[in-house]
């Protein structure tokens, strides 16, 4: 989502939950997945793909990615989301 705000961050801005203390990442993956989307997210890690990264937003892709552990039933409200099953 180069250039673009995850649905996490936005949805963590709006003030729509808190923590005590900043959350990583991971953290507000799974609070997020959780309270939107009612889907429970049991891992998530950050993957760097080695990719080169440029400031061309459309075309260029980021140099990591995020992989996320859920249940069978919960895989294809994922994919909804734009999540892709390996």
């Amino acid at each position: 989502m180069q250039c673009e705000e995850t649905p996490w961050a936005i949805w963590y801005a709006e003030g729509n939950i808190q923590f005590f203390k900043e959350p990583t990442e991971s953290e507000l993956i799974i609070a997020y997945y959780s309270n939107v989307h009612k889907i429970e997210v049991t891992e998530v890690k950050r993957v760097e793909s080695g990719n080169a990264v440029c400031e061309a937003c459309s075309v260029c892709p980021t140099s990591y990615y995020f992989s996320a552990k859920v249940k069978n039933p919960d895989v294809f409200k994922m994919t909804k989301e734009k999540w892709v099953k390996v």
